[in-house]
C-alpha cells in the first residue's frame, strides 16, 4: 500500500491512513510551495467502493500543515 501521510503521487489507491480503516480510497493530493512531503498539502479521499444500496457517497478531505495531518472531515 503506498502511505498517503508520504506519498508525492498526485491521486493513489490506497488502504493505508484512510477514513475508513476498512476499506480502499482513492485519494487525491493537492501540494502548495512544492511537490515535497515537507510541504503543505490538502487530500480529499473518495470510496473505492460506494455503498449504492444506502446511496452513502462519503467524501472526506484533511490538510497538512507545518508537518501535521490534521484529522479526516466528512464533506
Amino acid at each position: 500500500d503506498i502511505d498517503p501521510n508520504t506519498t508525492l503521487g498526485h491521486l493513489i489507491l490506497t488502504e493505508t491512513n484512510t477514513p475508513n480503516k476498512n476499506g480502499f480510497y482513492y485519494i487525491m493530493t493537492l501540494f502548495y510551495g512544492g511537490k515535497a512531503i515537507d510541504k503543505s498539502r490538502t487530500q480529499i479521499a473518495f470510496p473505492y467502493i460506494y455503498d449504492l444500496a444506502q446511496n452513502k457517497r462519503e467524501i472526506f478531505i484533511r490538510q497538512n500543515v507545518n508537518g501535521e495531518w490534521n484529522e479526516w472531515t466528512q464533506i
